[in-house]
């Protein structure tokens, strides 16, 4: 994983991926860094909005519009610049 290997100021993942999933991913993307902003895309029916508490990231459904994406983009870069 490359989290692993530096530092992001955004996460932007997939719900169904192969090798793991989204919530897998950040999971371990919160164990290394809680404040980092993570955007999770997804075209699943799944209800993943207690998941989006419990890990704290946006959910964003697809077919995705591209201003709620740049929406949470923003949001997401200004929330982790304020906590540095």
């Amino acid at each position: 994983m490359l989290f692993k290997q530096k530092s992001y100021d955004l996460v932007l993942t997939d719900y169904v991926m192969p090798g793991c999933s989204g919530l897998e991913l950040v999971e371990n993307v919160r164990n290394r860094d809680a404040a980092v902003g993570v955007i999770m895309l997804t075209a699943s029916g799944a209800e993943l909005d207690r998941h989006t508490h419990r890990l704290g990231f946006t959910l964003l459904r697809k077919p995705l519009q591209i201003d709620r994406l740049e929406m949470a983009v923003r949001q997401a870069l200004t929330d982790r610049k304020s906590e540095a």
